[in-house]
């Protein structure tokens, strides 16, 4: 099946207080990522002992949130919980699995508004924009057409301060409609991320972009991101919808829910209505497990 257990035994000196385990991807060379490549991981375990016993599940346990949340529902429908509500979330590719308790830090879409895209600006290639075209990935009747008006590709831009160094996510939701070619970009740094809406597949990043993702969701939906690394501080226009066939006009894409975040991975969606919008932390208890010695 491909599946291995891994176990490491650490030392403690007397002196040491504190220790933070840790699982991550490394080639042994500062490794960045591609946004594809990746292992599964499950059934983490710390325990004190020379050697590792059979798995001990634990529980986190939600305690409270102090803003409302956004969740994918057993319909697939992306739905509000209230504040201080627990978000029992599933996953939008395969419905049939049990929703998973959803925790997150807190995080803030910057982008003023995420569902009305005839707000953004231009740069000369803005498109053709119809508000209200089609059903969202919430139920809503307010997905977002974008159609091409020029050959070269057409986008759809926001502007943002950033400091360099930092790293920043672009997500979006879109759905192919006369074309499946679609791009997030950072016209400051020059980088891109590209996609395939028929395949569901990644094509590339340019630039300063370090990682693409992209996940399906029920009628015809896709959640892309892409994660860039600042190079220049200052102002950025950033596309979170964009057209990438250069040969063509009049061809088009549906559009809906921008995000931009300063984190290195999108999190769940965030609304916003004319300001950058906060999710809080979600708060929560784990306790330690304890198996009982057993006896013949």
């Amino acid at each position: 099946t491909g599946v291995q257990t891994c176990a490491l035994p650490i030392f403690i000196d007397s002196v040491s207080t504190l220790m933070n385990p840790t699982i991550y991807l490394s080639n042994g060379s500062g490794y960045q990522g591609d946004g594809k490549s990746g292992i599964y991981i499950w059934g983490a375990q710390l325990e004190a002992g020379n050697f590792p016993t059979s798995y001990i599940p634990s529980t986190q346990t939600f305690t409270s949130r102090n803003s409302t949340g956004t969740f994918v529902n057993s319909s697939g429908l992306i739905q509000t919980a209230a504040a201080n509500t627990a978000r029992y979330t599933y996953n939008p590719t395969n419905l049939s699995i049990a929703p998973k308790l959803l925790l997150e830090q807190t995080s803030t879409n910057q982008i003023n508004y995420s569902e009305n895209i005839s707000t953004y600006g231009n740069g000369g290639s803005r498109g053709i924009i119809t508000l209200n075209a089609t059903t969202a990935p919430d139920g809503s009747s307010n997905g977002s057409s974008l159609v091409a008006n020029i050959a070269g590709g057409t986008y759809v831009y926001t502007s943002y301060n950033f400091t360099a160094n930092q790293i920043y996510t672009i997500s979006s939701f879109v759905k192919a409609n006369t074309t499946d070619a679609v791009t997030l970009r950072d016209f400051t740094d020059s980088g891109s991320a590209t996609f395939r809406l028929y395949t569901g597949t990644n094509t590339g990043v340019s630039g300063n972009c370090i990682s693409q993702f992209i996940q399906q969701y029920p009628n015809g939906w896709w959640k892309i991101s892409a994660s860039f690394q600042v190079v220049n501080s200052g102002s950025h226009n950033i596309s979170p919808f964009g057209i990438n066939d250069s040969a063509n006009t009049n061809i088009g894409i549906y559009c809906w829910g921008a995000q931009m975040e300063l984190a290195n991975s999108a999190t769940s969606y965030i609304p916003t209505y004319g300001s950058p919008v906060t999710r809080a932390a979600d708060l929560y208890t784990s306790a330690t497990t304890t198996r009982t010695t057993e006896t013949a």
